[in-house]
């Protein structure tokens, strides 16, 4: 049986490369280019696929660079150190060895590219700039005009091409061309599929082979295949196909229970995927089944508590507040929002998160984008709403609202040794980040660890069912704490010593079985707490300061048995974006 046609108004990706190409215009000739499509597209892939061709070509006359803009570029010291790091410009850090800071100024940064684009341009006449998921955290004006990045590069070099990808097909006055990106092809989806062939064949049992053919006499389907079924249900959606190629081939075959899934939303009339569209999906008309079908197969056996789904939709508000995230703070984030609790050992937690994270990449829910940052399959965030799916229940602080990508506000270069998270050291510097858990400290004294010089610059602090009795007093000391966790802490009596902490962002104090009472005014002074978790205490009554918190953004109080009343959140608390309460 044939190929079905080409639609009218569909083009191949060479097509699409050629498009940008001619684009890109003459050499000497400064030009403006925007692809526009959404997520899961092909965007960054064609954009890619562009860079290659323009500096592999014989007698090539471009020079590339990248910048992502699903990181929060703040203010030009980040944006020239992301430069210069594209550039190599940084000695290349490596895991779990000493790590000296970029001291670095401003004008020494802008010189160092300054030179390297010169050298550039001796060879090469045109640069090529790739601004990549523009508005996702930080725009495109803010990068070229306000920070004065497009200034910079036009007075280094010959002539400057910028290549824009983003979702949004708002006004674009600047754009020299805007190119929209169209579905796949269905000739390029089964190219997609065609490693999996073998495999979905061997799927091809029971009563499904009746399936499909009752779909192709029905005119649904070109030939009665899997392969046909996937390409048609995955809408030309090159992500949609990739994950479940990935998917498939990480578990390698299915359980009853995942046959049944993949029965009902591949083998099933289009007629029926509205409806399933309708019970939660994000955007009905970007629900697709085929990576909703990626999604199922995520979930683990009924029987076999895992932490995998809370982490999956992580991820996902993660890039929502933060955009793209170091593996290694990712998985710390993971940590601190409870999904590996209880933690007896950092180390085992840590090595926990860190092969969930590596299921992710091997089946493509994760992609690496440049010096270890990853960002989630964003087009996945329109398969169900996040509060229908329980995310927030499952979260012990909401940091992500907190920390929102400002690098000022997170953990700092951090390394896991000895049983423990920490802030990267160089022989001068201090820690200011320490994730430790009950186990470990046993191997110190209590009341000296945190009085050792190198912790009074401490910011984060994480511990995990500490069990000596001096800690409230230990940290009360420590007036640089940004966060403060003490989870499961039962010998906790008192905690009015911490009201001195007057710079908490976060703090949770949970699982303090032996805490009946909190002063009232205990929040009096914290103006800028935006997290509070108070849950599994033996308080009656909430302290009514709460009130006045008015930047909290998230407040948990689960579990606490003996509590009487409620705080009257109001006006003073409008930015309160979560209440969790049971």
């Amino acid at each position: 049986m044939g190929t079905q046609e080409k639609k009218k108004d569909q083009i191949t990706r060479e097509e699409i490369v050629k498009k940008i190409m001619e684009s890109l215009g003459q050499d000497g000739v400064a030009s403006r280019t925007v692809l526009v499509g959404e997520a899961g597209i092909g965007k960054t892939w064609l954009a890619k696929e562009v860079s290659k061709r323009v500096t592999q070509e014989t007698s090539s006359s471009y020079n590339v660079l990248w910048l992502h803009l699903n990181k929060m570029i703040g203010e030009e010291k980040s944006l020239y150190e992301n430069l210069a790091s594209q550039l190599s410009l940084f000695p290349e850090y490596e895991e779990g060895e000493e790590h000296s800071e970029i001291v670095d100024s401003l004008e020494s940064l802008k010189k160092k590219i300054k030179d390297e684009i010169i050298n550039f341009h001796n060879e090469k006449k045109n640069l090529l700039l790739v601004l990549d998921d523009e508005g996702s955290m930080t725009t495109e004006t803010h990068v070229m005009k306000e920070l004065k990045l497009q200034q910079f590069l036009e007075q280094h070099s010959t002539t400057l091409k910028t290549l824009v990808t983003k979702r949004d097909e708002g006004e674009d006055k600047g754009s020299t061309k805007m190119i929209k990106v169209t579905p796949l092809t269905e000739d390029e989806s089964r190219h997609l599929l065609s490693n999996s062939q073998k495999l979905l064949e061997s799927l091809t049992v029971e009563d499904w082979p009746v399936l499909l053919q009752s779909l192709c006499k029905n005119g649904e389907i070109k030939e009665p295949t899997l392969m046909s079924c996937i390409v048609s249900k995955s809408k030309g959606l090159p992500a949609a196909i990739v994950v479940l190629t990935k998917s498939l081939d990480s578990i390698k075959s299915l359980s009853a229970k995942q046959r049944k899934i993949f029965k009902e939303l591949i083998l099933s009339s289009k007629s029926l995927d509205a409806a399933s569209a309708s019970k939660n999906a994000v955007d009905r008309n970007r629900y697709n089944p085929v990576l909703r079908l990626s999604y199922e197969l995520l979930k683990p056996d009924e029987t076999v508590k895992s932490p995998v789904i809370a982490c999956f939709w992580h991820v996902l508000d993660f890039y929502k507040h933060c955009g793209c995230a170091y593996y290694r703070d990712l998985i710390v984030h993971w940590m601190l929002e409870g999904y590996f609790d209880p933690v007896k050992s950092v180390e085992k937690a840590y090595q926990e998160g860190h092969s969930i994270l590596m299921e992710f990449m091997n089946r493509g829910i994760l992609k690496i984008q440049e010096d270890n940052m990853v960002v989630p399959e964003i087009s996945m965030s329109n398969l169900l709403d996040l509060q229908d799916c329980g995310f927030f229940g499952r979260s012990r602080l909401g940091f992500n609202r907190v920390y929102g990508g400002n690098k000022t506000k997170g953990f700092g270069r951090i390394i896991l040794i000895d049983d423990m998270i920490k802030t990267i050291q160089s022989k001068d510097k201090k820690l200011t980040t320490i994730m430790v858990s009950g186990n470990r400290l046993r191997r110190e004294v209590p009341r000296k660890f945190f009085e050792k010089p190198e912790m009074q610059d401490l910011e984060v602090v994480v511990l995990f069912e500490p069990t000596f009795q001096d800690l409230v007093e230990s940290l009360s000391t420590l007036k640089k704490l940004r966060v403060l966790v003490i989870r499961d802490c039962d010998l906790i009596q008192n905690i009015d010593k911490l009201m001195s902490l007057k710079g908490l962002h976060t703090l949770e104090v949970s699982g303090a079985s032996s805490l009946v009472n909190i002063s009232d005014d205990f929040f009096k002074n914290m103006t800028e707490l935006q997290s509070l978790n108070l849950s599994g205490l033996a308080i009656k009554s909430s302290p009514s300061s709460i009130e006045q918190l008015s930047m909290l953004r998230c407040f948990i109080l689960r579990d606490c048995s003996e509590l009487q009343d409620l705080p009257n959140f109001n006006v003073e608390t409008k930015k309160l974006e979560v209440i969790d309460i049971h």
